[in-house]
């Protein structure tokens, strides 16, 4: 199943809106690599799409980086 790159990015934000708990971009990576087949290149290539535009952040807690939904939105 190859998956387009606007379903992807709409999984990465669904899973992350969905997560109970906060989530680092590793575990996301292993995530989607492994359950749902998608490529690390692919993956990638959508968070860091996704965090360019605004919609997921970075955040820190106490020296861990975990990918959040963003608050500070650019518009366009």
């Amino acid at each position: 199943m190859t998956l387009s790159k606007e379903n992807i990015r709409y999984r990465i934000l669904q899973t992350i809106e969905n997560h109970a708990n906060k989530i680092t971009s590793r575990d996301l990576e292993k995530k989607f690599v492994q359950r749902i087949s998608v490529g690390r290149q692919e993956f990638q290539a959508a968070l860091k799409a996704l965090i360019a535009e605004g919609e997921l952040a970075y955040t820190y807690l106490y020296g861990c980086t975990f990918i959040e939904k963003s608050f500070n939105r650019r518009s366009g």
